[in-house]
């Protein structure tokens, strides 16, 4: 009895292994199909549906050589971009400050002139070639005449 229940066991596990083989072949095989029609459908995809314009020929080129440049081509184009991209992304977040200021007074102007008044003082320098040098020689007199009191 103990022979022929060997003989079960070892029926048994053959058979085990078979199946397990057999059912890893087919394993196998429905995995190289899926990655088949994965591989062809992004292939497809790539070709047609993508907007960007060299991928497609990288997919649909025939020659290796050109399918080659095209990737370089892209790749390149695609590394500029990322560069471009972190420059100004870093000199955004360095909060630069620029400022320019430019006071240009004159003595006359023609009619019809436009004025545009900006909220900076005007500096005493420029006063004297202005009309408004009488205004303020007035205004020195009004001080000069209350700090002697």
């Amino acid at each position: 009895m103990s022979d022929s229940h060997q003989e079960n066991e070892y029926s048994t596990k053959v058979s085990k292994e078979e199946f397990l083989s057999h059912r890893e072949n087919g394993t196998l095989n429905m995995n190289k199909k899926k990655n088949v029609e994965l591989e062809e459908l992004a292939k497809e995809f790539a070709a047609n549906k993508v907007s960007a314009a060299g991928v497609s020929n990288i997919v649909q080129s025939r020659s290796t050589a050109r399918r080659c440049l095209w990737f370089i081509a892209v790749m390149s184009c695609i590394t500029f971009m990322g560069y471009m991209t972190v420059k100004v992304i870093l000199e955004y977040f360095s909060y630069p400050k620029v400022l320019i200021v430019e006071d240009e007074i004159l003595p006359k102007l023609t009619f019809p002139a436009v004025t545009l008044c900006s909220l900076n003082p005007i500096s005493s320098y420029y006063v004297k070639y202005t009309s408004i040098k009488k205004v303020w020689d007035l205004k020195k007199l009004q001080r000069n005449f209350t700090a002697e009191r």
